[in-house]
């Protein structure tokens, strides 16, 4: 723990970018943690955490990889608490590495090709696809979080990119009927792009679009956050839909936002897209690339043990 705050401080001197509030532990045997010319406080055990009621970054520290992930998946029962990729200064990580979340790469660190670390997965069973849209519908209502499963899954757009997305980009108000394309610029290549809008989109946009009455203008954001048309929702309040989702119907780990995204190309894999249009459709250097991003090269590996069953 003294290692990593000493390399947070470190980092800071070049960049102020991270305010630590303090440490959890099981107890508060090592009191207040004098590092370097800083004291970082104990605030507590874990029930500190799970009863935080704002938007907090944690960094878990522990040594035992077994530990770490039974922290993790008690925590991520508080959709408040996010985990980032802590990346400290002076590292070197190949442009295809597969990062999740909740990596530390400390100081001095050189990661190369094919490399992944904590990934997101797609959602691979229909039926959980099935449920996973149910449960808005049925279990906890909200035809909002519903349209944004449904649209998410059917078009592999950048979570940043969908949540930009206006009433404007996928319905013609003076037609009164949706548009065949979706056609953005996308924030993070800042290349044009062109997504045909399929059924099960429309279905969820059209199931959220009667809801909201009359008031509805081409000007609105489809995925309102709190305030209404003053923004759109935020990457932390659709992490936050998912994420209870995902953990209510006990989805396996790595279920997330960018789950929506990946889900879309791993069927259209199963069902016989040519390599050569998913490389396009996510921008990949290589089939190769699109394989790890859409976890395919592990369906690949389980398939074998599968068969050589001795």
């Amino acid at each position: 723990m003294r290692e990593l705050l000493w390399q947070i401080e470190e980092q800071n001197k070049r960049e102020e970018r991270w305010e630590v509030l303090g440490y959890v532990d099981i107890s508060d045997e090592y009191g207040t943690v004098r590092v370097g010319e800083k004291e970082y406080p104990y605030l507590g055990s874990d029930d500190f955490l799970l009863a935080r009621q704002k938007e907090t970054n944690v960094v878990i520290s522990a040594g035992s990889s077994g530990l770490r992930k039974r922290i993790a998946e008690k925590l991520q029962k508080n959709m408040y608490l996010q985990f980032p990729n802590l990346i400290l200064s002076d590292t070197c990580i190949c442009s295809d590495v597969q990062m999740g979340k909740g990596n530390i790469i400390s100081m001095d660190c050189r990661i190369s090709s094919n490399v992944s670390m904590g990934t997101t997965q797609p959602i691979k069973e229909a039926e959980q696809i099935n449920a996973l849209k149910d449960f808005y519908i049925m279990t906890k209502p909200n035809y909002r979080n519903y349209a944004l499963i449904c649209l998410g899954i059917n078009s592999a757009l950048r979570i940043s990119d969908l949540l930009s997305l206006k009433w404007e980009h996928v319905y013609d108000f003076g037609r009164q009927r949706y548009k065949k394309h979706i056609m953005i610029t996308e924030k993070k290549t800042k290349k044009k792009t062109m997504i045909a809008i399929n059924s099960g989109a429309t279905e969820g946009l059209e199931l959220y679009r009667k809801s909201l009455g009359d008031t509805l203008s081409g000007k609105s954001f489809i995925f309102p956050g709190r305030w209404g048309d003053e923004g759109p929702l935020s990457r932390s309040q659709a992490f936050r839909i998912i994420k209870k989702a995902a953990n209510e119907l006990h989805f396996e780990e790595g279920i997330s936002c960018h789950s929506l995204r990946k889900t879309f190309g791993y069927h259209a894999w199963k069902r016989g897209v040519h390599p050569a249009v998913l490389t396009e459709i996510y921008n990949h250097s290589s089939y190769q690339v699109t394989r790890r991003y859409l976890g395919i090269n592990q369906d690949d590996k389980d398939n074998i043990f599968l068969k050589v069953n001795l």
